[in-house]
């Protein structure tokens, strides 16, 4: 009885351990434009706004941020860029190799076309741990068409970096939706 006391004493304290804030707009919110396309940032990050955005914080607000800004850059970075911005947003392995090599054969010279490049609503944050975390990223595109990205960053040496999906898989990341998610959804408002 002793031994069950004991054990129930430890899963009370381990429920009360205070849960992450996963549906707090981050603080600070505003817009940096990269590549044509307007990307969320905060006080959470990125610190650095170079030809790479770094610096985020190891909160879910800063996961969130560094999913989003880590797929649009390395979706848009130009010839000259793009190789820095894998170095410094990308967790190394088997996928961002593999990346680096498809990526390296094309060509992308100019930034996006407003006519069809899409906006970023805001995010939902599917699973959190200090060390990993997984976004669903909604946007919507010039045609009222909604999209969802699938994204999973890692915390390495001191930030959160992009983990590229495995080669193999033959998993969609993006799919169209319907509607905007309204369970734990941050909508991502301000001037842009």
């Amino acid at each position: 009885m002793a031994a069950a006391a004991l054990s129930g004493c430890g899963s009370d304290s381990e429920s009360s351990a205070p849960q992450p804030d996963l549906t707090s707009v981050p603080a600070g919110l505003h817009w940096n434009s990269f590549q044509g396309i307007a990307i969320p940032a905060g006080e959470d990050g990125p610190a650095t706004n170079g030809v790479a955005a770094t610096g985020y914080r190891q909160t879910p607000q800063g996961a969130a941020l560094a999913a989003i800004a880590h797929t649009v850059r390395l979706s848009t970075a130009d010839n000259t860029t793009w190789a820095h911005i894998t170095n410094a947003e990308v967790a190394p392995g088997p996928a961002r190799d593999a990346w680096t090599l498809a990526r390296a054969r094309v060509k992308i010279a100019q930034p996006a076309d407003p006519a069809t490049a899409p906006r970023i609503l805001g995010y939902q944050i599917t699973s959190y741990q200090p060390e990993r975390a997984t976004v669903n990223a909604v946007s919507v595109y010039p045609d009222t068409s909604l999209a969802a990205t699938a994204i999973a960053v890692v915390w390495q040496r001191g930030d959160w970096r992009l983990e590229l999906p495995d080669p193999a898989s033959t998993t969609p990341t993006v799919s169209a939706i319907g509607s905007v998610p309204t369970d734990g959804f941050v909508r991502l408002e301000g001037t842009r």
